[in-house]
């Protein structure tokens, strides 16, 4: 503009008037040139600013789907949890009154019990007046009968007949009172047996329903369980609640056996006694032979056989009641009979029994039989005895008496040959005998009476246990190991048998006996003298086998021998008694080492529980864990999400300006070039202007 102002100075009067007023259409020009350039510049600025606006709108809006998207799994997710809270909520509300329902029936069940008992009383109360009544009613009929009979005669067997009936009926309604009342009075007794049974079972029963009810939970869940590990889980279940059902049944049954847990260990104490008398017995035996003329020994020895046959007696009894409890006890024989090759019926199976009790009952009476006759025998041998003392001088027989009572008379024989003490010793043995064959013969009969009621439900309790082995093994022979019926338990069953036969140690007899009947066949038994009178048993005082045995060492005075023979068997005697101390210490010291296993057996087996809650516990926590982990994740992937789409936003923006402020750049680079060219043209039209003014000027 300074140039043109310049030029306009020096050239103005000549432009004028050669080319008319052409700075101010310059001037015009460009001012319009301005104006077009700027309007230019306004629409490439607003063509940006839309381009920038249509990015920003598209990312937003792609933010905007992937929020809106993690926005509806979150609510799917939260509507699931809502739907099993609901779940749990709903099968807490079905426990709950489940419960409440239980607790209306034990309250009903317990009100009925009430009113049956205020009704067993009302109906006592009633029967026993009507009882009284009708007792009252038959006082005048009896005494109208009665004094028919003193009028009439001819009446007395009618009135007779008519005061047995009244009789006949009393004892009947009496009878039938009794029976009623002990069969209620039995059930009142197994009533209580339950509920004493239901309250000791009570807090299994609630470990084994806490049980259940978590299985519950994780069968209901819906995590991922295989086929297998749900049918082990259902499978469980099921025995728990078995368990369950069956745990008031089982603290009955083991209530029910401990008396004959308690009776068996009584059968085991009994022999230990007739073991212990058994030796003592042995020791005075073996030196009755050498010294059968000492009154001392004599006396000593007679009470050693007395104790000894006294708890044989003891042992018999309780061997022989417990053989027959682990017969009853054992199901095994009736399985194998049922089930087995034979497969017999239960009617053919007790006829068997009866049979057999029989046989037995048969068997017991001969034996009987024997141990009396040879009872009677030795009876004999010491009256024969005692008649032959007698008879040899009146003088001597106070003296003979005492002196047989104390031993002196022990080596005498009766006409058999044989002497008094073993005669004795016989007695006391056959006495033995006839008490436990009478004992065995009451029992016996008793179990036959009651065998088709006893035996049969014997047999329902093999076929019970028959089935539930079945239930629990595949095989036959699991089975019949399962419930006792295989060859090695049945032989283990007659164990007992055997070792009663050992201490029965019954013989039969043989000619010698009967030649010995025959020779003291003439003497007659006297009945008015007893057994104990014949064997002349000391009072059995307690005594000090050191005592005796050092008196017989200070009584030998000096003989080396003596003496010698009585250390020795005191050596053997001690030897003896350590050898019985080292194996009753070996036998507690296995007792010791068996409860030791078994208390290291329950401790393990409830340390494996607690590990297995422990565990499940843990597997509870890390469930919660990885489902609180994946909750944050997913908030987190959404935070990063919105992050991303955040970032991508700001790189579009910078991008977007970046671009723009190029095109600036290249717009305003553009624009200096136009002016530039417009600038060279304008110096070209003046350059060329001068000249033709140069040559117009020549010219001139």
């Amino acid at each position: 503009m300074a140039e043109l102002a310049l030029l306009e100075s020096k050239w103005g009067d000549t432009l004028k008037t050669e080319g008319g007023d052409i700075f101010k259409q310059i001037e015009e020009a460009t001012k319009e040139l301005e104006v077009l350039n700027l309007k230019k510049l306004e629409l490439k600025k607003e063509k940006l600013e839309n381009a920038k606006l249509a990015m920003s709108i598209e990312s937003k809006q792609e933010a905007k789907t992937k929020l809106e998207q993690q926005v509806r799994q979150l609510k799917q997710q939260l509507q699931q949890r809502q739907q099993q809270q609901g779940d749990r909520q709903q099968e807490i509300l079905l426990l709950q009154q489940g419960l409440e329902e239980r607790k209306e029936q034990l309250q009903e069940l317990q009100q009925e019990i009430q009113e049956a008992k205020s009704r067993k009383e009302e109906l006592a109360g009633e029967f026993e007046l009507k009882r009284q009544e009708f007792i009252e009613a038959l006082t005048p009929l009896e005494t109208a009968v009665s004094a028919k009979e003193r009028d009439s005669s001819c009446l007395i067997g009618i009135r007779r007949d008519r005061g047995d009936r009244v009789g006949t009926m009393k004892r009947e309604i009496a009878c039938k009172a009794l029976v009623n009342e002990a069969i209620q009075q039995h059930k009142d007794l197994e009533e209580y047996e339950r509920k004493i049974a239901e309250s000791h079972v009570a807090a299994k029963r609630r470990q084994l329903q806490q049980e259940v009810d978590e299985l519950d939970v994780h069968l209901k869940s819906e995590t991922g369980l295989s086929n297998k590990a749900r049918r082990i889980l259902e499978l469980r279940r099921q025995f728990l609640l078995q368990q369950q059902a069956a745990a008031a049944d089982k603290a009955l049954e083991e209530a029910r056996g401990a008396g004959e847990n308690l009776f068996l260990s009584l059968e085991a104490q009994c022999i230990l006694k007739h073991r212990a008398s058994l030796n003592v017995f042995r020791y005075f035996d073996e030196r009755i032979d050498d010294e059968a003329d000492n009154p001392l020994l004599v006396a000593q020895f007679l009470r050693a056989h007395k104790t000894f046959e006294e708890k044989r007696l003891d042992t018999l009894l309780l061997m022989d009641r417990a053989a027959e409890l682990a017969r009853h006890r054992a199901l095994g024989a009736e399985i194998n009979k049922l089930f087995g090759d034979k497969k017999m019926s239960p009617e053919d199976i007790i006829q068997e029994e009866r049979e057999r009790i029989m046989a037995l009952i048969q068997t017991t009476q001969e034996r009987l039989q024997v141990a009396q006759r040879r009872r009677l025998r030795a009876r004999k041998g010491l009256l024969s005895l005692r008649s032959k003392r007698t008879t040899t001088s009146s003088s001597s027989s106070s003296s003979s008496s005492s002196s047989s009572g104390s031993g002196a008379a022990a080596t005498e024989t009766d006409a058999t040959g044989t002497p008094q003490i073993i005669i004795k010793r016989r007695l006391q043995a056959e006495k033995t005998l006839i008490v436990f064959y009478e004992e065995r013969l009451k029992r016996l009969e008793e179990t036959l009476g009651n065998l088709e009621t006893v035996y049969g439900d014997k047999i329902a309790a093999a076929k019970q246990k028959w089935r539930e082995a079945a239930k629990e093994y595949l095989t036959t022979e699991a089975r019949w190991e399962a419930a006792g019926a295989s060859e090695e338990a049945l032989k283990a069953a007659g164990t007992a048998q055997e070792t009663l036969k050992q201490i029965e140690d019954y013989v039969d007899e043989d000619e010698e006996e009967q030649q010995a009947e025959l020779l003291l066949k003439e003497t007659l038994d006297d009945p008015t003298v007893s057994d104990e009178e014949l064997l002349q048993v000391p009072p059995v005082e307690p005594f000090d086998l050191f005592a005796l045995l050092k008196q017989f060492a200070d009584d030998d005075d000096g003989d080396d021998a003596g003496t010698k023979m009585l250390k020795k068997r005191e050596d053997d005697r001690k030897r003896e008694e350590e050898e019985e101390r080292k194996k009753e210490e070996e036998k507690r010291k296995k007792e010791e080492e068996e409860r030791k296993k078994k208390e290291e057996e329950e401790r393990k087996k409830k340390e494996e529980e607690e590990r297995k809650k422990k565990e499940e516990e843990e597997r509870k926590k890390k469930k919660e864990e990885e489902r609180k982990l994946k909750e944050k994740e997913t908030a987190e992937a959404a935070a990063a999400a919105a992050a991303d789409a955040a970032a991508a936003d700001a790189a579009a923006a910078s991008e977007q300006e970046e671009e723009t402020d190029e095109e600036e750049t290249d717009d305003d680079e553009e624009e200096t070039d136009d002016d530039e060219e417009e600038t060279d043209e304008e110096e070209e039209t003046e350059e060329e202007g001068g000249e033709e003014k140069k040559q117009e000027g020549g010219d001139k």
